[in-house]
């Protein structure tokens, strides 16, 4: 149903018919086959305007008019609503799809994430009350809105990378999983001060992350040795491994010249939390690390492990869950004397993580150390990494 009062209107303000034919409030759809509309509603319009000089249908026609005038209130708020809504829409789609197919950088701001969704679901909202409302010219309005919101989305994409990369943060490319908790990803060698870097996140609660740092601290120290380590526990209400002992892996340095160790672990043994990273850091996890498991370890910027080497239940009494765990210094003793249910479960990992070290030492044109490369173990795991 044409609004003529708004047709009448635009065209008091000397709008040509053309543009008051396109106009969403004035809600004309053309015949099918017509390509001129503008020409179209002038006919009708004066069509219309004869008829009611000359008919006996002038009540009817102006009750019509009424209620088109009733109506146009709501039909002037869906006009503007759809187009808000899609525009809104559309653009948070872009930049949601964006992200998840490249999380670094463009996921990096996705602490936007909720944004992107609130905006997402306030475009859905203002969707449904225009069609609630009554859209009249469908075809027409929806065709601007998308097109303004897609442009705009890939505005936003662009100007959050460009922030991302000049703040720090790093573009990478999509992990390949291949088994058992590891990713290669196709970027350039990380390293720092000319050596390869390896990144280690975790938590002194995390009962993985305790019975890992084990595995992770004789792996390095085959590289030069691991200072500035102590002995703890992980919390002692986590289900998974309650009280699992920990070589503590926050504030410890690398000696040697082999690689570059970059440790960022929680202290707080009685809460999981993310400690703060850099932005580099940061990239690498957002990355990789979908589920926000921990331990977390890049190679190199190449190879990526996400969770436990070491299961926690491999440290107790039991070899179970609920039985006693092993204390610190009953798990050192193990591991200073090669044997022991502990040592078992840890020496298999120390070699695979001194493997990883290894093969990033070659890909920098360093030469690892002799006693590692000597390791029968170290240079059969060697063989499987792609």
């Amino acid at each position: 149903m044409v609004n003529w009062r708004e047709v009448e209107r635009l065209r008091s303000r000397g709008l040509d018919w053309e543009t008051v034919a396109a106009a969403p409030s004035v809600q004309f759809l053309p015949p099918d086959g017509v390509e001129d509309a503008g020409r179209a509603l002038k006919t009708l319009y004066l069509t219309r305007k004869s008829q009611r000089s000359r008919s006996s249908r002038g009540g009817s026609l102006a009750a019509e008019e009424e209620a088109a005038a009733a109506r146009a209130p709501a039909r002037l708020w869906s006009s503007r609503l759809f187009p808000v809504g899609a525009f809104l829409a559309v653009a948070v789609a872009v930049w949601s799809i964006v992200a998840v197919a490249f999380p670094a950088p463009y996921g990096i701001v996705v602490p936007f994430l909720p944004d992107l969704l609130l905006g997402l679901l306030l475009g859905a909202a203002l969707l449904i009350a225009a069609f609630l409302l009554g859209v009249s010219d469908l075809r027409g309005a929806w065709t601007k809105p998308v097109a303004v919101g897609i442009v705009l989305g890939l505005v936003g994409v662009g100007l959050s990378g460009f922030v991302a990369s000049q703040e720090g943060y790093l573009s990478l490319a999509p992990g390949t999983p291949y088994g058992n908790g590891f990713q290669q990803a196709a970027n350039g060698l990380w390293t720092e001060n000319g050596r390869p870097v390896v990144f280690f996140m975790g938590s002194a609660a995390c009962p993985y992350c305790s019975a890992s740092s084990w595995a992770i601290r004789g792996a390095l120290d085959l590289f030069g040795g691991l200072d500035g380590t102590g002995y703890t526990t992980s919390a002692p209400d986590d289900s998974a491994g309650p009280n699992t002992p920990e070589v503590t892996l926050y504030g410890s340095t690398l000696g040697g010249t082999y690689l570059t160790w970059l440790p960022a672990e929680d202290s707080d043994n009685q809460v999981i939390q993310q400690p703060a990273l850099t932005p580099a850091e940061q990239s690498y996890l957002s990355a990789y690390d979908a589920t926000g498991s921990i331990p977390f370890l890049v190679f190199g910027g190449i190879y990526i492990h996400v969770g436990t080497f070491v299961e926690p239940a491999s440290l107790t009494t039991g070899g179970a869950v609920g039985t006693a765990p092993y204390t610190p210094s009953q798990v050192n003793g193990q591991m200073q004397n090669q044997s022991g249910p502990a040592y078992s479960a840890i020496i298999q990992y120390v070699y695979l993580i001194a493997a990883y070290c290894a093969k990033i030492d070659e890909l920098a044109h360093l030469t690892p150390p002799s006693a590692v490369m000597q390791n029968a173990q170290v240079q059969a795991d060697l063989q499987q990494i792609p």
